[in-house]
C-alpha cells in the first residue's frame, strides 16, 4: 500500500529541529581552515584532504537536512558577520608562520646567517600581505551582476511603491 500526503506530512512533522545549525558549520569549517592555512606549509597534502573532507561533508550535511531533521528557517543576513574577522586573523597568524617556516627552517634559508633569515622573513611576509591587499581591492565584495539585480529589486519596489501610493490618494 502507498504511504498518503498525510503519512508524510506527519513524518516530517516528528522530525526533530535542527538547532542552530549554521554556528555549527562555521565553526567546523573554520577551524578545518585555520588547520589547513597553519599547517599547509608542513604537510603539503593537507589541502588536498582539506577538500575531500569538505566534499564528503558538504555531502553529509545534505543527508543530515534532507532526512534527519525539520527545514531550517532561513534567515537574512548581510554578511558572515565576526567569521570574517576570525578568518583574517587566521590569514594574518598564517602569513606569518609559513614565512618563518621558509626563511629558518628550508634549505633556502637554513644555512644563511640571522639576520638574513630576518630579511627573507620580513620580505616573504611583506610580498604576500601586498599581494592580499591588493587582491582584496581588486575583487569587489559583491559581484556586478548581483549588484545590477539588487538595483533593478529596488527600482521594482520603489516603481510598485509609488503606484499604491497614487491608488491610496485615488481612494482616499
Amino acid at each position: 500500500m502507498q504511504p498518503t500526503v498525510d503519512y508524510y506530512i506527519i513524518k516530517e512533522y516528528r522530525k526533530p529541529d535542527l538547532g542552530d545549525f549554521t554556528l555549527e558549520e562555521y565553526t567546523e569549517k573554520v577551524i578545518q581552515y585555520g588547520y589547513q592555512m597553519l599547517f599547509s606549509i608542513s604537510f603539503p597534502l593537507a589541502p588536498l584532504l582539506f577538500f575531500l573532507s569538505i566534499l564528503f561533508d558538504v555531502h553529509v550535511d545534505a543527508k543530515r537536512l534532507l532526512l534527519m531533521y525539520k527545514r531550517p528557517i532561513a534567515f537574512m543576513a548581510q554578511d558572515i558577520g565576526q567569521w570574517l574577522t576570525v578568518l583574517d586573523l587566521i590569514n594574518g597568524v598564517a602569513i606569518v608562520t609559513n614565512a618563518c617556516m621558509i626563511a629558518f627552517n628550508t634549505e633556502f634559508g637554513r644555512h644563511r646567517p640571522f639576520h638574513e633569515q630576518l630579511i627573507i622573513l620580513i620580505t616573504i611576509e611583506h610580498g604576500v600581505y601586498i599581494v592580499k591587499f591588493l587582491l582584496s581591492n581588486m575583487i569587489p565584495d559583491v559581484p556586478q551582476d548581483i549588484q545590477l539585480a539588487m538595483r533593478r529589486e529596488k527600482y521594482q519596489v520603489a516603481t510598485k511603491m509609488k503606484g499604491y501610493s497614487k491608488s491610496l490618494h485615488r481612494f482616499g
